[in-house]
């Protein structure tokens, strides 16, 4: 969780993005978006490390890069179910990926 809270600080800068880019990062990032039972086993941190990884993600595809691999990893779809939580923070971090991969036009297919 606290790695997560940092790299929600150093990917606001392409030099903290960039290096994450095609490392199957944002494939990892996204599939803690999915409920399975390896992310159910995270307990009572389960929510933050989702919210925090929606953030993450968002910062990533601000860049064109890590934006065109975000839709390639079909971010959008686990992204939007997150819209409908009672936690302003998380709806704000899903509309962040939702508003910045939707600036790409294949994102809005």
């Amino acid at each position: 969780m606290y790695l997560l809270d940092a790299m929600q600080n150093f990917t606001n800068y392409d030099a903290g993005i960039e290096p994450l880019l095609g490392k199957n990062f944002i494939t990892c990032l996204n599939n803690l978006l999915v409920d399975n039972t390896d992310v159910l086993k995270l307990g009572v941190y389960r929510n933050r490390i989702q919210s925090l990884s929606l953030r993450v993600l968002g910062n990533l595809s601000l860049n064109h890069e890590g934006k065109q691999e975000a839709i390639d990893n079909k971010i959008i779809l686990n992204a939007w179910k997150f819209l409908s939580s009672n936690d302003f923070q998380v709806r704000f971090n899903a509309s962040y990926v939702l508003m910045s991969c939707n600036i790409h036009l294949d994102g809005k297919k």
